[in-house]
């Protein structure tokens, strides 16, 4: 026999203490799946260019009280599993993360980005 149950937002919380995340007003949980695409869709994540990523992303979501959950990339995207913090914008976010991490990977001038991308630009528009 099936019973409904209704638990109260706080009884809730109480038995999932680990998936969520609470503030002064607030008790949340934002997971947010984004994949990043090189301009042109290239080929140019080996796995340097993964590990710089990692690192940068590592340092962005240190920055905005954010976690990174999952990091993968096939030659031509990246996909990131995102905890992040309700105080923060995810298109705030994700500007910060695509920046830092174009610069860093700009700045290493290694062959296989530079030869596939050309122009000051590393990420897709989208």
């Amino acid at each position: 026999m099936i019973t409904n149950i209704a638990l109260s937002t706080k009884d809730y919380i109480s038995l999932h203490d680990d998936d969520w995340r609470n503030g002064r007003h607030v008790v949340y949980q934002l997971h947010a799946h984004i994949v990043l695409i090189p301009r042109y869709r290239r080929n140019v994540m080996t796995e340097r260019v993964s590990d710089e990523i990692r690192s940068a992303l590592i340092e962005v979501c240190t920055r905005f009280d954010s976690t990174l959950d999952a990091f993968e990339t096939d030659g031509d995207h990246a996909h990131l599993l995102i905890t992040n913090a309700a105080k923060v914008a995810l298109s705030r976010l994700v500007m910060s993360m695509k920046t830092l991490i174009a610069m860093r990977v700009r700045a290493k001038n290694w062959p296989e980005v530079r030869e596939a991308l050309w122009g000051q630009h590393f990420w897709s528009p989208s």
